[in-house]
């Protein structure tokens, strides 16, 4: 699979409070769900269960692991709060477009995310910086 495709649009959304990077991010599903075609879907990323079961429960759906998961016609990308590392939200962000038909991805992130990675890190350039950087600089996206 290539590093980049172009056909998929990249947004990342910077709230004050975790309430309102929530409250956005549903907002937004509600309004790609209106959009998608007879095969497409969405698929949300939580960076931890709870947030996931929340919202699973708002769209009445379930939860799921997603390693491996190859589906073509994933439509659209939501993401609440910053993934732990680079690689992960390029992974994530990738599951979106497949069929190479345009996808949306949305990182939506708070000044209340606090997460850091460990003082002890791998030899691996996990991209955390670089992340943070996409997450908060208005001028990047």
């Amino acid at each position: 699979m290539p590093t980049a495709r172009s056909n998929i649009a990249l947004y990342a959304h910077r709230h004050k409070k975790h309430a309102e990077a929530r409250n956005a991010l549903i907002a937004e599903v509600h309004m790609a769900l209106a959009t998608l075609g007879d095969k497409d879907c969405t698929m949300i990323f939580c960076r931890k269960r709870d947030m996931a079961e929340k919202m699973a429960a708002v769209f009445d759906t379930d939860t799921y692991l997603a390693p491996g998961l190859n589906y073509a016609h994933v439509r659209y990308i939501f993401m609440l709060e910053r993934p732990a590392a680079l690689f992960d939200y390029q992974q994530q962000v990738k599951r979106s477009g497949r069929d190479n038909n345009c996808a949306e991805s949305s990182l939506h992130t708070s000044e209340e995310d606090s997460w850091r990675i460990p003082s002890s890190t791998t030899d691996i350039t996990l991209g955390v910086p670089e992340l943070e950087e996409l997450a908060t600089n208005p001028d990047i996206c």
